[in-house]
Parts: structure tokens; C-alpha cells; sequence
């Protein structure tokens, strides 16, 4: 990547910036370490960067890429040091992975005849979950990703598939579901519809679902019931279903169920736009032939109207 960056000058004279917009272009089209780099040349420039960064993320001639790239950059230079602290969060502090004490049971007879019941520390510790205290966690890591409000950050993650991850944590399977608590952050957000689009981004780009959160992010955005996601949701099922279902039928014709009602979803979330890819695909697979009088309701149904991409602004840690 070093030498792509020699290609693209960046000056600060007399106030005037060159070369950020060759960077977002290269950014948005190169992933981890690549992008990475390129990102952090942007955001070495630091302030004189953001009056360009602000327009560059509403301009509306560039693809959404480019204009994401912009606000990630910018959130980078004001909020850099919240990504850090959030990052550095000491997670072993949290209740999942401090020793818990197991409680007895004491009965008291009362005078009247009944009995109170108390539960008495009894100075054993309870060990962790076979699962690990990773999967306690949700209650704990959201909210607190939520309160810090770094939108792109999150997004970020996905996307480029950074591994900028937890700092302070040696559990495996918590680096591991990270992404994932910062995707659930966002739900509801107004910036999910950028999250919408990098994993749709990421899914086009990955035919077999090779990538290692390929299928979790299939999945992510198949109960999302966006309906922009259906095209690429439908040419990525086979591998989808290929990668879920393993192993030898339960009865004959076990697996035809179970790709019919995996599929149902996408029918679930398709609209009249989509009708023609859904012919085409479903007359081309027998094992779908009994939903094709379903289309009769997708050729009818209306588009939703689309989410639009959210007005730039930055959020600061909610302190509520």
C-alpha cells in the first residue's frame, strides 16, 4: 500500500487541502491493513481536514462508499481518543468474569410454625459458564458501545474488517463477538442503514461466503428485512444454505424443507421490484417450484420507502 499512497500527494497550504479526494477514493476500495493505512494518512492531517471531510460525506455525486469513508475519517480525528478509551475498557472488571460466591439456603422455623427462607453466602465460588462469560456479556457491552455513540467506528468494523478490537481482554470468543455488539449498537440507528450496506457490500464481494463472519453477517441481514439487500440475498443462498446445512438427510427430502424454509424469509421481505430475479432464480432450483405461486404476492406488494442515508453530525459520548 505504501507505494499506492506515494500516488496520492496530500498538502496543507495556506489552508487549501489536495489529495483527500484521491484518498477516499482509495480507501473506500481497499480492506484491512490497505485500508488502514490509507485512513490513517487521512486522519494525520488532523483539523485542516475537516472542513473537506464534512462536504466530501454529504456529497451526494459520490458513490455512498467515498462518502462514508469521509465520515469515518472525521469521526477518527474529533473522536479518536473515545475509540482508544472504549477499546482500552477493562471488560474482565465486568460481573461475567469476577468469581461469583454460591449461596445456601437457610430455613428458619418460625414461631407461629412456618419457615422464612434466607440464602447465606457460603464462601464457594461458582465457577463460569461452560460457554464462557463472553456470551453474558451482551447486557453489558451494548448499552456501553450505545453511550459512547461511535456510530462509524462500529460500522467501520464490518466493513473493512479492521480488527481494531478490545485492547484489554485476553478472551478469545469476546474478540470474537465484538463486531457483533457494535453491529447490535446500532440497531435502530439512523446510520444502520450504512451498516445495511457494507454488509450487503461485503456479501457481494465474498461468492462462496468465504470469510469467517460470512454466514452471520447472511444472516444479520436476512432478519433485517431490508428489501435493497433481496438481489444480493438471493444470488448468495446457495452458498449460504451450503454452508448451514451439513450432513446426511433426516428422511428423504428433509433438506428440500429445510431450502424452502430458509428461503421463505426473502420472499417474506421482497417487493414487486424484485419479482423477475426471484422468477428466474426459483424456476432454476426444483426445490423451491412449490413456492413459485408465492411471487403472486411479491408482484403486488409495494416498495417501502427506502431509508435515506442520515444528515452528517457527530455524536458525543451520552453521559445519561
Amino acid at each position: 500500500m505504501i507505494f499506492l499512497l506515494c500516488l496520492v500527494p496530500v498538502c496543507v497550504m495556506a489552508g487549501e487541502l489536495s489529495g483527500i479526494s484521491d484518498m477516499l477514493v482509495l480507501a473506500a476500495s481497499v480492506d484491512t491493513d490497505g485500508y488502514i493505512e490509507v485512513r490513517k494518512a487521512i486522519a494525520d492531517i488532523g483539523a485542516p481536514a475537516l472542513p473537506v471531510l464534512g462536504r466530501e460525506a454529504e456529497n451526494m455525486e459520490r458513490p455512498w462508499q467515498q462518502r462514508l469513508v469521509a465520515r469515518i475519517c472525521y469521526e477518527r480525528i474529533m473522536r479518536g481518543a473515545d475509540i482508544q478509551d472504549l477499546r482500552k475498557e477493562d471488560w474482565s472488571s465486568y460481573p461475567p468474569y469476577q468469581p461469583r460466591q454460591m449461596g445456601v439456603l437457610v430455613l428458619t422455623e418460625m414461631p407461629d410454625g412456618t419457615r422464612s427462607a434466607e440464602m447465606r453466602p457460603s464462601g464457594a465460588s461458582v465457577g463460569i459458564p461452560r460457554s464462557g462469560p463472553s456470551y453474558l456479556m451482551d447486557a453489558h457491552v451494548i448499552p456501553h458501545c450505545q453511550k459512547m455513540a461511535l456510530w462509524y467506528y462500529f460500522i467501520e468494523l464490518t466493513w473493512k474488517q479492521t480488527g481494531e478490537g478490545p485492547l484489554n481482554i485476553d478472551d478469545p470468543k469476546f474478540i470474537e463477538r465484538w463486531p457483533t455488539w457494535c453491529r447490535m449498537a446500532l440497531s435502530g440507528r439512523p446510520e444502520e442503514v450504512y451498516l445495511f450496506l457494507t454488509m450487503t457490500d461485503r456479501l457481494e464481494k465474498d461468492e462462496l461466503l468465504e470469510a469467517a463472519d460470512a454466514t452471520q453477517l447472511y444472516r444479520e441481514l436476512l432478519n433485517a428485512q431490508w428489501p435493497e439487500a433481496v438481489p444480493v440475498l438471493v444470488r448468495r443462498y446457495d452458498a449460504y444454505n451450503k454452508r448451514k446445512v451439513r450432513g446426511p438427510e433426516v428422511f428423504p427430502g428433509s433438506q428440500a424443507i429445510t431450502f424452502r424454509g430458509m428461503f421463505q424469509p426473502i420472499l417474506d421481505t421482497a417487493d414487486h421490484r424484485h419479482a423477475e430475479l426471484l422468477e428466474v432464480y426459483m424456476t432454476g432450483e426444483s426445490r423451491l417450484a412449490e413456492l413459485l405461486p408465492a411471487l403472486a404476492d411479491v408482484r403486488g406488494r409495494a416498495a417501502a420507502a427506502t431509508k435515506a442515508e442520515p444528515s452528517f453530525s457527530l455524536d458525543t459520548v451520552d453521559e445519561k
